[in-house]
């Protein structure tokens, strides 16, 4: 199963695409900046406005997949900047919709807590004998449970 994941909580539209496996296809991103000052949300939210599709066209060019290749969508929900988050999610449902796949919502929050409970259960088990896991943790916010949990859903 492959999946296409868009991240856009801030500064920074992210396309990124990886397997069940853990494999790693893209990661693709492009950051807002200012020349002076910090972020202004709704400068942000024209900046992926202006550049998700063609992020999102570097991820599958860079993955040598074409949109019909991908399993599920996903999008971080937040937190973030609202006007900024609403793009990622617009263009996530809109894939979804394009090719009828599922879509995800991830949470940054829910998603770092199980990371920590899972780098610290795993620690010993990953710097010994599976650097799979360690990549597939350290690369994604998408973790194979997550995979699993859709794979049994659609059988």
């Amino acid at each position: 199963m492959i999946c296409l994941g868009i991240e856009s909580t801030a500064h920074t539209f992210g396309c990124g695409i990886i397997d069940d496996k853990g494999r790693i296809y893209a990661n693709v991103t492009d950051a807002y900046k200012t020349e002076k000052g910090g972020i202004h949300p709704s400068e942000a939210k024209l900046h992926h406005e202006n550049i998700k599709d063609n992020v999102v066209e570097e991820a599958l060019n860079s993955a040598n997949l074409k949109l019909e290749n991908i399993d599920l969508v996903s999008f971080s929900q937040g937190p973030g900047l609202a006007p900024c988050l609403l793009v990622g999610m617009r263009k996530a449902k809109e894939l979804s919709k394009k090719i009828n796949i599922p879509l995800l919502v991830k949470d940054y929050f829910e998603n770092n807590k199980r990371e920590v409970i899972r780098r610290i259960y795993f620690k010993q088990l990953i710097a010994e004998s599976r650097p799979m896991i360690q990549r597939m943790m350290d690369a994604t916010m998408i973790t194979a449970e997550d995979l699993k949990i859709v794979i049994n859903a659609r059988a």
